[in-house]
């Protein structure tokens, strides 16, 4: 009969003072804690220089600098203040098989160690070599500037809209899908709730942006009162709530309800969107709201019409079955090129069309390599998050969290 070990026994740990690295003793890095709680928190912003392409499992630097640097600094060493000291291990040699988004590679290089590393995805083998090569600045910079171009003259004039007469320029379109209804055939938005923009921690930041269910207007509310009234109609409604209940939705017209799944077995393709919401960066640096008007439909309406005469490299290639896939599948996106709208898919067919014509081949697939990880943020299943003025990517979670309302950015934000 096996018998568990008592509670107060402690087993002798091997590790003593035959410990020939501090890795070896007992390794204590609850110091780094906070540093990283702060890189994962906001990975787009305190990640390592090196992940620059998404990646599944992108591991912390600041925790593999530390084991790297643990590795090889002898027993005994002061983790805690060697973690912030300009370190180097010439002649030491870092092997990671499995290098994945290439923190270990990354980490190990910074610190001075040779280092080697493998992985059976191509991906992974592509994206480390190119975020870790060494280019000429002078060239690199000169092909930057050469797309900031052709973003200046050819993708900000898709994004330009007005607030009050004031030129202004679109920085995230907001747009909700439609479907039929079953049981008088009228349109209806698929809102979860009427508030789309509105900071996560509603006691410190009360406000939020909702658009009125009656006349479509975005309306300043106060997430925390359950009922609130539109400025432009007097209609009184509830922001919290919307259309959409689990996977039902009402119907605006009729009120009858019906199954969302059913509706899209019935559709030839994806289902409409709508796009009700603009936020704006007005010239003075500030943010506004707004519902989009004639100009704002037109400058969209022309992008369609450009998009329709380009000869630009666009996705052609069919969505395959699998896992994850299947769940867009299910929503009749059977094509990776409805992932965008016409607006996406010029301004983004235009920057490509740029990167293509980059004569370095080694800055042109480094600039590939750029551009496949910005897809991310720049596609119809970004949501938005109004506490930091970003987007959510629908590829957040192995399972797709689907979003019935979306955050479209601007697909090239460059100073003005």
């Amino acid at each position: 009969m096996a018998h568990s070990p008592s509670p107060t026994r402690r087993r002798r740990s091997p590790r003593g003072p035959s410990a020939q690295c501090a890795l070896d003793a007992d390794l204590r890095l609850d110091h780094l804690a906070d540093v990283a709680r702060l890189e994962s928190h906001r990975k787009e912003i305190h990640r390592p220089l090196y992940h620059v392409h998404k990646w599944w499992a992108n591991r912390l630097g600041s925790v593999f600098r530390a084991l790297v640097l643990a590795g090889n600094s002898p027993a005994g060493t002061d983790l805690r203040t060697e973690f912030y000291q300009p370190r180097s291990f010439p002649g030491r040699i870092v092997l990671d098989p499995f290098m994945g988004s290439g923190t270990t590679i990354g980490e190990a290089l910074k610190l001075g160690c040779q280092a080697v590393g493998a992985d059976i995805n191509p991906i992974a083998t592509f994206q480390v070599e190119h975020a870790l090569r060494d280019h000429d600045e002078t060239r690199l910079r000169s092909a930057i500037d050469r797309l900031e171009a052709i973003a200046r003259r050819e993708i900000l004039p898709l994004y330009r809209s007005s607030f009050g007469g004031t030129p202004a320029q679109v920085q995230y379109a907001f747009w909700v899908e439609e479907l039929p209804c079953p049981s008088c055939g009228a349109n209806s938005r698929l809102f979860d709730r009427w508030i789309f923009a509105a900071d996560a921690y509603p006691g410190r930041r009360p406000q939020a942006q909702a658009v009125c269910p009656a006349c479509s207007e975005i309306v300043a509310v106060d997430q925390r009162r359950q009922t609130a009234t539109c400025t432009a109609c007097s209609h009184r409604f509830a922001p919290g709530s919307g259309t959409v209940t689990r996977s039902r939705f009402v119907c605006e017209v009729c009120g009858r309800t019906a199954r969302i799944l059913d509706v899209l077995s019935t559709l030839g393709g994806p289902p409409r969107h709508q796009m009700y919401a603009l936020m704006l960066r007005l010239p003075d640096g500030r943010r506004v709201y707004k519902r989009p008007d004639s100009a704002d439909l037109d400058c969209y309406a022309r992008a369609g019409r450009s998009l329709a005469r380009s000869r630009l490299p666009l996705p052609t290639a069919r969505i395959p079955r699998g896992h994850n896939t299947d769940q867009t599948r299910r929503h009749n996106y059977t094509h990776w090129r409805q992932l965008f709208n016409h607006r996406q898919l010029l301004a983004l067919g235009r920057l490509l069309r740029g990167i293509l014509g980059e004569p370095d081949a080694a800055i042109r697939e480094s600039l590939l390599l750029v551009f496949s990880g910005a897809l991310e943020f720049n596609n119809m299943f970004c949501s938005f998050k109004c506490d930091i003025c970003s987007r959510t990517t629908s590829c957040a979670h192995h399972g797709r969290h689907w979003k019935r309302t979306r955050g479209d950015r601007a697909a090239a934000v460059v100073p003005s």
